[in-house]
């Protein structure tokens, strides 16, 4: 490590974080709740190793095994009867984007390991 290292972080007028010399990174100060290095998006990036398939819903099913070997299988129609949930959340991927107030709904997983 070269050059001093105050005992206190120093905090800048425009940067309320506190921070010690040379490791101010590249937050963007508009947007308060984005981690160093992430951008906003408004969009929903998808990043997929190949097409989609389309599975029709009179043929989909979602199965659970678990550590013992027992299997849980639903239909869409069964596992669109379990309690949903809503909440709304920020992302942030590891590819660098960020996506704030996502809203989500689905089933969570207490609802389908019992």
């Amino acid at each position: 490590m070269t050059g001093p290292v105050s005992e206190k972080p120093s905090i800048a007028m425009d940067n309320p974080l506190p921070t010690t010399p040379g490791f101010v990174g590249k937050r963007r100060r508009d947007v308060a709740s984005v981690p160093p290095g992430q951008y906003v998006t408004e969009d929903f990036p998808v990043l997929s190793a190949g097409p989609t398939p389309a599975i029709p819903l009179s043929s989909w099913e979602f199965s659970i095994v678990s550590e013992t070997g027992a299997v849980r299988t639903w239909t869409w129609s069964q596992f669109r009867s379990v309690p949903s949930e809503q909440i709304t959340t920020d992302i942030h991927c590891a590819t660098r984007w960020s996506k704030l107030g996502t809203h989500w709904e689905g089933v969570s997983d207490r609802h389908v390991v019992e």
